[in-house]
């Protein structure tokens, strides 16, 4: 009788007119009712719930409020029929006129985000209300389905009559504020805050609403809203209730009819939209808000909306006349003189589809609780009950009804080898043929529910677990050659997969009725038997296997042996576990441990499914439990990286399993024994040209760089560990690295965000390598050199030369020190606002205290003290610090020194005190005018430079002299020449560079490009460089010609007149640009040059004679002092002199140029003038003969040059004391004139005394006399006075200084009178002889 109920039960849920509409709309929209119903069942459907009235904060779960809109967010989407506002304590100067409702259903973390959003709300309603109108209905023709709702008061009837009357009050004493910034006179509260919060809104103080709480000082407001009709039938008491009844009857008989035709007319569209889906045939568009096909789109909109109305309002109508009707036959039973009595009829079937569902619901229920009993079970299936469940119930009804229905044959097939064949039989025979037609049959559709049911059939531990597992699989393999069709990889093998990883997972318990124990109970030993797939899927060898299995496992406990029951699970499970491990990796007995490449390594990079690859992951951590399985799968992975480059993004799963695996040092050491350094520096050259290659195709791929970004980070994470990176740097592996690097960052079309990363990934990989220590820095900078053979091109090699200059003269950077701003507590009232955002950094003040001080008065608006460094103090340590100071000195010689710490790492916020100038009265603390400079330690370029040696080993030189070559114009490629000049420079510190560079004939090279240079303004700091390495090189090559005539750029006996010649041609080509206006306008270009000018020399007469030469003509000092104007071209060919004189080396070329000066007589011009200039006889400051001496300006020119010409050079010292002209300097270096004549005169002093005994002892004596000279004048000066005052000096016994002795009776005569005179007082504090 229940197989017949059930069968008779399946046949109408098969053949009812909806079932088919049914099935597929539950696939396709959110079924949630059986909505095609013709007649309604009242048991499957209820009314509707009822609206219901509610306060708006109740239904809200966050509010917030503007100067005049109420926000709220609701707890979840409310159907909104009517608002209800009612207002109370109206204030009659500002009422309300106009509200404005909006919603929107927009989904926020904060409502606060929606605050201002004009655009996201959507206007509802606009409501005017009367003056003092106290509540206002607003009923929704539509009900609005609203999460997010605001409450808009827009506009407001205003009574300025009330409104002047209308007083500002203070909130505490309760007294009338005036002021116009709300302060109250009294206790200087601010009338103008909240009374509920005391928030202020600043930006509109007279606001309806307060933005913080929403309280309003206009009125008082609450808001409630409707919602959820519902419906109840009345008692009938009497006959104009019953014709009242009979009114609803007839209309609500009208209302089910046309809810009826509504529904009928519903399905013809219903169909044809279903029939489009399915057959392909719907166009594949999409509606603007949303993604959906628009064929589901309006099925949805038909079923779940049009469909769902009507039938919910049949089935209401169906209740009320059904109600109805009951309470009218109740009436006229009760009303009747002769009761009728109606014979009972044979209730007719049930059609509805709602209840046959249930019942086989109900059915199935009963079912499996039957299957529990073994007699039951097997008359069960005797019965063919499992062929129909199989067949009918597991592919109709609900997803619940399928679920239970695979549950109960699970229940079936349990312990029943009988139902196990059937049930495999069944599914194998659909598996085979849904694989052989694959491509012409759903997959998903076709074998969804069997996948499922043997799925949860092969997790049932039993007596038959050997052939459903068999079945699993014979099915997975099968289906492993079809890897490359999505549905199959998605619809069978990662089911079959995600049951592969459960069951070999470690200690994973298998969920059952009874007593549960973990599958695992024991670890395999190795060399265990094992079980090949193909001659397993044949014939069962479980009992076989089981007499190996307990031989090997011989040390099991005593009572887990006497559990029969539970040992035939246990073993089961191992044998599950242990065959499975030996299939997935491929393991014999009598063979080690060896992984073949078969279909485990094609899910790992699986396309189809990202789900695949990761269940693939997961099973090899499962089966990796021991470390020599590790180590297998390791090694195996490790083969497999070349072929994740061809993956792509679906090696993603793979590259996580992998990084795992390598996460131990052990296993990171084990692949570097194994070169695998080599090979992923390989792969990630590999994978940068297989993307530079890309760059012809103009085609870009989001994606692109993963793969590349992911070799890098192993690298990186291999790289960590000190010993591999030892290695990496002994196999020269930086250089491929580099490589890499340039190629990548060239790299414009196939440009991604992930490229990007993996080029700043290895650029810090590679600054790490590099910085350790000296001997790293240089492998990594021949790395670059050798770089610049492939990447000459584009930017590369700027970036290859800026790498350079920053390990050779790497940048400091800026230090960075907190300051914490605080205003004087004395100026409170004075200085509006404060530095709340404490600490501030000296980046974002800036490097001098007048930079914080003018931070301090932008932020607190007072911009007119920006200019002003007089108005505002910045106190530091109780200290007014000077303005022009730098905050690194304030904060180490103020800050630090005065809490004695040592580190500025250490140091708290600097307390930076601020306060306007002038309000507390004369400031009394100490004035912090200066500080002293930080002086770094010289070091000896030799020593700080030394890794540039390396530049002369590996061809850097060459390298950057033939860069230096190939510009030709220094404006479109000055960023390269700036740090090829720069590095150069450097190089050129230490000494065998500069001798590499003098066999290379370099200053050739260079000078013919400060040709290049010297004409244009804008490359004047080029052209500075050019000349200091130049200046450089020739230096190296005048001390080199003086230790030894051969192999040197100097000049050599043997080619002598060519090289003259051609040194002659240098000289007059640098003398002919000083004469050009553009070198002359950049007075950078010009002290180059003649600062290299005299080593341009060579230490050779003829070309010292041309240097000197050329200036001889503009030495004319008296023609200098006499002109009345100024000649400019004099002015500058005088400045070059000084320089060129001041630049002369103390070497012996340095002194042969000397004395070609003075064989020219312009060292004797000089004397001549300053000897005929110098006034005689005695010295004094006011000698108006020496003032007028101090007024010649050639003096200027005289002193400096003479200075230059006579350092450490004996003949032209000498002429200083025979001209005796030392005296006279000795004066002139005392005085103090405007053109700093005495700091000339004093460094001329020390030329002369330089390497020169007899001219420092005549300075000596000169001092020596001028100062015995000065004692005498002053002792008689003391003397003079003392005697006026009748005073004498007597020497002290204490030591040499004397005492000052009155006579008695010396002040009898001294006259106080005058002391009486307000004059003697002082004008401060009044303090004087007259208050004595």
């Amino acid at each position: 009788a229940l197989l017949s109920t059930l069968q008779q039960q399946n046949t109408l849920l098969a053949n009812h007119p909806n079932s088919y509409l049914y099935q597929t709309l539950s696939s396709l929209v959110n079924f949630d009712g059986y909505y095609l119903e013709s007649e309604p069942c009242l048991v499957c459907n209820d009314p509707e719930v009822p609206y219901q009235q509610k306060k708006l904060n109740s239904l809200q779960t966050e509010s917030k409020f503007t100067g005049n809109t109420y926000i709220n967010k609701f707890k979840d989407s409310y159907t909104i029929q009517q608002i209800t506002v009612n207002i109370s304590d109206i204030s009659k100067s500002r009422m309300i006129k106009t509200i404005n409702l909006y919603y929107n259903n927009k989904a926020v973390q904060d409502i606060a985000e929606l605050r201002d959003q004009w655009k996201m709300w959507k206007k509802v309603k606009s409501c005017e209300l009367a003056p003092a109108q106290r509540k206002l209905v607003v009923d929704f023709l539509v009900p609005i389905t609203a999460t997010n709702f605001l409450v808009e008061f827009a506009d407001f009837h205003e009574d300025l009559q009330m409104k002047a009357m209308e007083k500002l009050t203070c909130p505490r004493c309760n007294q009338i504020v005036t002021d116009k910034h709300g302060l109250c006179n009294n206790c200087r509260e601010n009338a103008f805050q909240c009374r509920q919060c005391r928030n202020i809104n600043y930006e509109n103080l007279n606001a309806f609403l307060c933005n913080e709480c929403g309280y309003s000082k206009y009125a008082n407001f609450s808001i409630s809203a409707k919602a959820k009709p519902s419906f109840a039938c009345d008692r009938i008491s009497n006959d104009e209730e019953r014709d009242t009844a009979m009114e609803l009857v007839d209309k609500e008989s009208e209302n089910a009819y046309y809810c009826y035709s509504q529904i009928a007319s519903h399905k013809k569209p219903i169909s044809e939209l279903i029939l489009q889906i399915k057959s392909d045939t719907a166009v594949d568009e999409s509606s603007n808000d949303s993604l959906v096909n628009s064929n589901i789109s309006q099925l949805a909109h038909l079923y779940g909306e049009e469909c769902k109305r009507s039938f919910t309002s049949l089935s209401r109508s169906m209740q009320i006349l059904l109600g109805t009707r009951r309470e009218l036959v109740a009436y006229n039973q009760r009303t009747s003189s002769k009761p009728t009595v109606v014979d009972a009829q044979i209730r007719p079937a049930n059609q509805c589809f709602g209840c046959a569902n249930s019942f086989i619901t109900l059915s199935l229920a009963l079912v499996d609780n039957l299957s529990q009993v073994p007699q039951i079970r097997k008359l069960l299936v005797s019965c063919k009950v499992l062929q129909e469940l199989i067949s009918t119930n597991m592919l109709q009804g609900t997803s619940a009804n399928r679920a239970e229905t695979r549950k109960v044959i699970c229940s079936l097939v349990k312990d029943d080898s009988n139902a196990t064949n059937v049930l495999n039989s069944l599914l194998w025979k659909k598996f085979d043929y849904a694989l052989d037609n694959h491509l012409r049959v759903d997959i998903a559709g076709f074998i969804k529910n069997e996948i499922q049911l043997l799925i949860e059939a092969a997790a049932i531990q039993d007596s038959c677990w050997e052939s459903r597992l068999q079945l699993l699989l014979k099915l997975f393999f099968t289906a492993t050659q079809y890897d490359n069709n999505p549905a199959i990889v998605n619809q069978i093998i990662l089911p079959c997969m995600r049951h592969l990883t459960i069951i070999t997972k470690p200690n994973f318990t298998a969920p059952t009725g009874e007593e549960q124990k973990p599958l695992y109970k024991v670890s395999p030993p190795e060399g265990h038997p094992s079980v090949l797939f193909s001659t397993w899927s044949e014939k069962p060898q479980f009992k076989d296997w089981k007499e190996q299995a307990e031989t090997a496992f011989i040390g099991e406990e005593t009572e887990e042996a006497d559990q029969t029951s539970t040992t035939t699970v246990d073993v089961s499970v191992i044998r599950k576990v242990i065959t499975k491990w030996k299939l997935l990796a491929g393991i014999t007995a009598s063979s080690p441990l060896q992984l073949s490449d078969g279909w485990i390594s094609s899910l790992l990079f699986c396309r189809n499914s990202v789900s695949v690859r990761e269940e693939a992951v997961q099973l090899i951590e499962n089966l990796s439990t021991t470390e020599t399985r590790k180590r297998a799968f390791l090694t195996l992975l490790e083969s497999k990286l070349g072929q994740a480059i061809v993956s792509g993004d679906a090696a993603k799963e793979y590259f996580r399993l992998f990084q795992s695996m390598v996460e131990k040092t052990e296993a990171k050491v084990y692949l570097t024994l194994r070169g695998f350094l080599k090979k992923i520096t390989d792969l990630i050259l590999r994978e940068i040209e297989r993307i530079q290659s890309l760059e012809q195709t103009f085609t870009s791929d989001i994606s692109q760089g993963f793969v590349l970004q992911t070799f890098v980070s192993i690298l990186a994470s291999f790289l960590e560990v000190p010993g591999i990176r030892r290695k990496f740097k002994e196999d020269q592996l930086m250089i491929t690295l580099l490589d890499g690097f340039l190629s990548i960052r060239g790299i414009i079309v196939q440009k991604t965000k992930l490229t990007d990363d993996s080029a700043t990934q290895l650029i810090t990989l590679l600054k790490s390598l590099h910085g350790d220590n000296e001997q790293d820095n240089q492998r990594f900078m021949v790395a670059c050199i050798k770089a610049l053979d492939k990447h000459s091109s584009g930017r590369t090699p700027i970036f290859i030369f800026e790498q350079l200059c920053n390990i050779v003269c790497p940048t400091k950077p800026e230090p960075e020190y907190l300051m914490s701003l605080n205003k004087s507590p004395t100026q409170e009232e004075f200085i509006r606002g404060s530095m709340n955002r404490n600490p501030y950094t000296s980046k974002d003040a800036g490097p001098l205290m007048r930079d914080v001080k003018n931070k301090i008065c932008r932020d607190l608006d007072l911009r007119g003290l920006l200019e002003d460094d007089n108005s505002m103090e910045l106190l530091v340590c109780n200290q007014i610090i000077k303005l022009d100071l730098s905050v690194k000195q304030v904060f180490e010689q103020v800050w630090m020194k005065a809490l004695n710490i040592t580190k500025p790492e250490d140091a708290p916020p600097m307390d930076v005190l601020y306060r306007l100038q002038g309000l507390d009265g004369d400031a009394t603390e100490e004035f912090v005018e200066n500080l002293p400079a930080e002086n770094d330690d010289e070091v000896d370029p030799e020593e700080q430079y030394a890794i540039t040696s390396i530049m002369s080993e590996c061809g850097g030189l060459e390298a950057m002299i033939d860069q230096i070559n190939g510009i030709n114009n220094f404006d479109t490629e000055r960023e390269l020449a700036h740090h090829v000049l720069k590095l150069l420079l450097h190089c050129c510190k230490i000494k065998v560079n500069r001798q590499k560079l003098l066999h290379m004939n370099s200053v050739g090279v260079l000078l013919e490009k400060l040709k290049l240079a010297f004409p244009r303004e804008s490359q004047a700091d080029i052209a500075e460089l050019l000349l200091l390495i130049i200046e450089s090189i020739v230096s190296e090559a005048n001390i080199a010609e003086e230790q030894t005539s051969e192999d040197i750029e100097g000049l050599d006996t043997q080619i002598e007149q060519n090289q003259l010649e051609e040194a002659k041609s240098q000289m007059s080509m640098f003398l002919g640009k000083l004469s050009s206006p553009l070198v002359r306008c950049n007075p950078r270009i010009v002290k180059s040059v003649t600062r290299v000018l005299p080593v341009l020399t060579y230490g050779q007469e003829p070309i010292a004679e041309i240097l000197g030469l050329f200036f001889v003509p503009f030495l004319n000092f008296e023609q200098f002092d006499t002109t009345e104007f100024e000649d400019v071209d004099l002015v500058f060919h005088l400045d070059c002199f000084v320089n060129v004189t001041t630049s002369i080396r103390q070497d012996s070329n340095g002194m042969k140029l000397r004395d070609v000066f003075e064989k020219l007589g312009i060292t004797n011009r000089l004397y001549d003038h300053l000897t005929s200039l110098m006034p005689k006889g005695e010295q004094s400051d006011n000698d108006e003969a020496w003032q007028t001496f101090t007024e010649h300006g050639s003096l200027v020119y005289v002193l400096q040059s003479l200075a230059g010409l006579v350092k450490g050079h004996v003949p032209t010292q000498q002429k200083a004391i025979e001209r005796d002209i030392i005296s006279g300097l000795y004066h002139l270096s005392g005085m103090s004139t405007q053109n700093k004549l005495g700091n000339y005169a004093e460094n001329l002093l020390d030329a002369l005394a330089l390497n020169n005994p007899a001219v420092s002892q005549a300075i000596q004596d000169v001092k020596s006399s001028i100062e015995e000279k000065k004692k005498e004048i002053a002792k008689a000066a003391r003397q003079r006075i003392l005697d006026q005052m009748n005073m004498q000096a007597e020497p002290s016994a204490l030591d040499d200084q004397s005492t000052c002795i009155i006579h008695a009776g010396a002040l009898e005569n001294f006259d106080f009178g005058d002391l009486e005179d307000e004059a003697f007082s002082c004008k401060v504090c009044r303090e004087g002889y007259v208050y004595m």
